[in-house]
């Protein structure tokens, strides 16, 4: 302050001025706002609010300079001040509203938000405000509904639609993400974020080819975005251009060797490719360093099981389920991992939380029956395995295990119905399932 007031000073005498009014005093802190030196802009504000203390353009000029400065208590001071001066100031109820939300004072700022928006309607920076205010509170549609809004009022803003496009990828919404994120960049071609997104929905989406071109726009535009060079590599992943796929990885990874997002996409591919051991080292990398995201875990799960690691598989599986209670999937391969130890009480159980969360889950309904057969429940096992075939009639091993149990019953009859279908389905489990049959009578 006291340098400013040397500077100013200083700059006032050399033009001739000689009283310093508050009028002069907005128009030094104009100057300084332009310069980008807002602590100069605050202190010419101050000055302006010692010569005139009920001058509320001034402490809304006060409060925005110490909200550039991120000062939000003092910002929230002054926007409350040019309200108590003037309450239908609009200005100074959405200064207030981003001071709170600075502030992390997230109710407060939505009412304060609301009340500049009631003030002056037509302002669509205002209504762009209350909808980073909605997401902060985690009201996803309230925030599409928003920014509707504000490209309603507004119809150039491609910040807007990028962060529309955003909205509907939380709700997965992937159409109307796609259509929001292509207007961002129609209204603004260099946009690199809104091409990257829109990589990443296309490849949601399964459209790959697509993805590729997106993910090589925002490339080109920002050669060092991580990310963008992760989705190309999974993209390319799922087009089976492997070389190419490893390349990006390996180029996003040379960015950020830390960013676990890459380290997964990493890990599923080489899954895909059946590498299962360099699947598993690049997942033991995400999960070190995003021990809190399920599918990290049951994925190295998944790799583990195929190396052999059983043991290791059901522990990355259990801490997959504890992150993700309701993942179907994970549990159906927790409930796989038990059988193959034999540990079968425990495979139903978690085979039976896996068909509570996906009933229609065909291979969880399959495990739950060789589980029951491994205990000699087989009352129970040609139950689950007669819904197995209901849910999938094309899955032939469970037509066979379903068949092996028959047999195991002594119902040599539908055994051998469970054979005729396998026939259709696959001739090496039907041979091997009239083999059994032979060996028993059969």
């Amino acid at each position: 302050m006291g340098r400013f007031a040397e500077v100013m000073d200083g700059v006032l005498r050399a033009v001739g001025v000689k009283r310093v009014g508050a009028d002069l005093q907005h128009l030094l802190a104009a100057v300084c706002r332009g310069l980008g030196r807002y602590d100069w802009t605050a202190a010419a504000y101050t000055r302006a609010i010692r010569l005139s203390p009920g001058d509320a353009d001034a402490h809304v000029g006060l409060g925005a300079a110490y909200l550039a400065r991120e000062r939000y208590e003092e910002a929230a001071a002054a926007s409350k001040e040019a309200i108590r001066l003037k309450p239908d100031y609009a200005v100074a109820h959405y200064n207030l509203a981003l001071a709170y939300r600075g502030l992390d004072r997230f109710e407060e700022a939505l009412a304060a938000c609301k009340e500049a928006v009631w003030l002056k309607p037509e302002e669509p920076d205002t209504h762009y405000a209350r909808a980073a205010i909605l997401a902060d509170l985690g009201r996803r549609e309230e925030v599409i509904n928003r920014l509707k809004r504000v490209v309603g009022l507004k119809p150039d803003h491609a910040e807007a639609y990028y962060n529309l496009g955003c909205g509907y990828g939380e709700l997965g919404r992937r159409q109307e993400e796609i259509v929001a994120y292509e207007q961002a960049i129609r209204l603004e071609p260099g946009y690199a974020k809104a091409h990257c997104n829109l990589g990443w929905a296309y490849y949601e989406l399964h459209r790959y080819e697509e993805a590729v071109e997106a993910f090589r726009a925002a490339i080109r535009l920002t050669p060092d975005d991580d990310k963008a060079h992760c989705g190309l590599g999974s993209a390319y992943g799922h087009l089976g251009r492997d070389d190419e796929a490893m390349a990006a990885f390996e180029k996003s990874l040379r960015l950020d060797p830390d960013d676990p997002e890459t380290h997964y996409n990493l890990g599923s591919h080489h899954l895909d490719r059946l590498r299962y051991k360099e699947a598993a080292e690049a997942l033991e990398e995400a999960v070190r360093l995003n021990p809190d995201e399920p599918d990290g875990h049951c994925n190295l799960g998944v790799a583990y099981y195929r190396l052999g690691r059983c043991k290791d598989a059901i522990k990355e599986y259990k801490h997959g389920t504890r992150l993700a209670p309701d993942d179907a999937d994970a549990h159906n391969n927790l409930a796989v991992a038990y059988v193959e130890q034999g540990r079968y009480e425990e495979a139903i159980a978690a085979f039976k939380k896996a068909v509570r969360l996906k009933p229609h889950l065909a291979g969880a309904q399959q495990g739950l029956g060789c589980a029951y057969a491994g205990l000699g429940r087989y009352d129970e096992a040609t139950q689950a395995l007669q819904e197995a075939v209901r849910l999938k009639p094309s899955a032939a091993q469970a037509h066979y295990d379903l068949g092996e149990v028959y047999a195991k019953q002594g119902d040599t009859q539908r055994a051998r119905q469970e054979y005729e279908r396998l026939k259709e389905l696959d001739e090496e489990l039907a041979a091997e399932l009239h083999e059994m049959l032979r060996g028993q009578g059969g």
